[in-house]
């Protein structure tokens, strides 16, 4: 993947990509055991433009802090289509991870002081922030819904990582939306109609 649009160098291409944006990259390879190769395109006398420098430096920083919520983490995909090897859904507050029988939520959307994670099949025996070590934050929760509360208005760091420590490996149905009585649903949405007919 390149950094902007373009392989090589090209001085007219400002088309940058963030470093959530890589982070997203990150997140999307790790669910699923794989790799990424980013390219940063050099100029011609082999220097590296300084938004490719920028962009590396936030990710450095990042992951030192971050790093464990990508590093050797299992198969957390999931499948439209069958429920076989099906782990993990999607969240609107940014990715999710696994690794063991800890869940990873990096939170590239914030919400505000409180989270709300739905879909979980497992229990959460524990919460914290990967860098902060203050134990603020508070988590209740009822059968599969967890509301993860006590956290700051704004987001106090750059795409901020939850672990949150599950009684086995953790399994997530998001099942999110509205649902039509009339129509036989498949498997990532067993629930009944929001819908009243």
């Amino acid at each position: 993947m390149t950094l902007n649009d373009h392989w090589g160098y090209c001085r007219s291409d400002d088309n940058w990509k963030s470093a959530g944006t890589v982070i997203d990259m990150l997140a999307k390879v790790a669910s699923g055991k794989g790799n990424l190769l980013l390219n940063i395109g050099p100029e011609g006398d082999g220097s590296i433009p300084a938004e490719s420098v920028r962009i590396l430096k936030d990710l450095g920083k990042w992951m030192k802090i971050n790093k464990e919520c990508l590093f050797g983490t299992d198969i957390f995909t999931f499948d439209l289509q069958k429920r076989e090897g099906h782990r993990g859904d999607w969240i609107p507050h940014g990715h999710l991870t696994a690794k063991g029988n800890d869940l990873y939520v990096i939170v590239r959307y914030w919400p505000g002081a409180e989270i709300i994670v739905t879909g979980l099949e497992c229990k959460v025996l524990e919460i914290k922030m990967l860098g902060d070590n203050s134990n603020r934050i508070n988590l209740r929760q009822e059968r599969d819904k967890l509301t993860i509360s006590g956290l700051p208005d704004n987001p106090p760091s750059f795409c901020p990582v939850l672990r949150l420590k599950c009684d086995r490996p953790p399994v997530v149905y998001c099942t999110g939306g509205m649902r039509n009585p009339g129509v036989a649903h498949p498997h990532y949405d067993p629930c009944t109609s929001d819908i009243l007919v």
